[in-house]
Protein backbone atom coordinates (compact mmCIF):
# COMPACT_ATOMS: atom_id res chain seq x y z
CA UNK A 1 0.00 0.00 0.00
CA UNK A 2 1.56 3.30 -1.22
CA UNK A 3 0.49 6.60 0.98
CA UNK A 4 0.03 9.77 -0.98
CA UNK A 5 0.23 13.06 0.74
CA UNK A 6 -2.26 15.67 -0.88
CA UNK A 7 -1.57 19.33 0.41
CA UNK A 8 -4.05 20.91 2.26
CA UNK A 9 -3.52 24.15 0.60
CA UNK A 10 -1.29 26.01 -2.27
CA UNK A 11 0.89 28.67 -0.89
CA UNK A 12 -0.42 32.31 -2.06
CA UNK A 13 0.90 33.44 -5.23
CA UNK A 14 1.44 30.02 -6.72
CA UNK A 15 -1.90 29.13 -7.60
CA UNK A 16 -2.23 31.86 -10.41
CA UNK A 17 -4.32 34.06 -8.59
CA UNK A 18 -4.13 37.37 -6.74
CA UNK A 19 -5.48 37.27 -3.21
CA UNK A 20 -8.23 40.18 -3.30
CA UNK A 21 -7.43 43.43 -1.17
CA UNK A 22 -10.61 45.51 -0.78
CA UNK A 23 -9.75 49.07 -1.22
CA UNK A 24 -11.15 51.60 2.29
CA UNK A 25 -12.34 54.25 1.89
CA UNK A 26 -12.70 57.36 4.66
CA UNK A 27 -15.81 59.79 4.37
CA UNK A 28 -14.66 63.41 3.95
CA UNK A 29 -16.91 66.50 4.88
CA UNK A 30 -16.72 69.74 2.81
CA UNK A 31 -14.79 71.33 5.26
CA UNK A 32 -12.30 68.22 5.33
CA UNK A 33 -12.69 66.69 8.45
CA UNK A 34 -12.63 62.95 8.40
CA UNK A 35 -16.52 61.89 9.66
CA UNK A 36 -16.17 58.10 11.38
CA UNK A 37 -18.47 55.01 10.89
CA UNK A 38 -20.97 55.44 13.93
CA UNK A 39 -20.99 59.30 12.87
CA UNK A 40 -22.03 58.52 9.18
CA UNK A 41 -24.52 55.86 10.13
CA UNK A 42 -26.50 58.66 12.63
CA UNK A 43 -26.23 61.19 9.61
CA UNK A 44 -27.53 59.11 6.81
CA UNK A 45 -30.17 56.83 9.03
CA UNK A 46 -28.13 53.37 7.95
CA UNK A 47 -26.69 50.59 10.23
CA UNK A 48 -23.27 51.26 11.35
CA UNK A 49 -22.46 47.92 9.90
CA UNK A 50 -23.78 48.43 6.31
CA UNK A 51 -21.98 52.19 6.57
CA UNK A 52 -18.81 49.86 7.25
CA UNK A 53 -19.28 47.45 4.88
CA UNK A 54 -19.61 50.13 2.27
CA UNK A 55 -16.36 52.08 3.75
CA UNK A 56 -14.28 49.01 3.21
CA UNK A 57 -15.12 48.61 -0.40
CA UNK A 58 -17.05 45.05 0.36
CA UNK A 59 -20.65 46.71 -0.53
CA UNK A 60 -21.88 49.14 -2.91
CA UNK A 61 -24.52 52.07 -1.79
CA UNK A 62 -25.75 53.70 -4.39
CA UNK A 63 -28.43 55.31 -1.81
CA UNK A 64 -26.23 55.99 0.93
CA UNK A 65 -24.07 57.56 -1.65
CA UNK A 66 -27.24 59.88 -2.58
CA UNK A 67 -28.00 60.92 1.03
CA UNK A 68 -24.05 61.64 1.51
CA UNK A 69 -24.00 64.00 -1.35
CA UNK A 70 -27.08 65.98 -0.42
CA UNK A 71 -24.98 66.36 3.51
CA UNK A 72 -22.13 67.41 1.36
CA UNK A 73 -19.74 64.17 2.66
CA UNK A 74 -17.70 61.98 -0.18
CA UNK A 75 -15.57 58.70 -0.31
CA UNK A 76 -11.99 59.22 -0.58
CA UNK A 77 -9.41 56.38 -0.57
CA UNK A 78 -7.99 55.79 3.02
CA UNK A 79 -4.82 53.76 4.23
Amino acid sequence: MVRMLVPLMIAGGFDGVEPHEPVKYEVVAADGHTVGVRELARLTGYSPAHVCYTRKGERISRPLRAKMAKLGLKFREGK
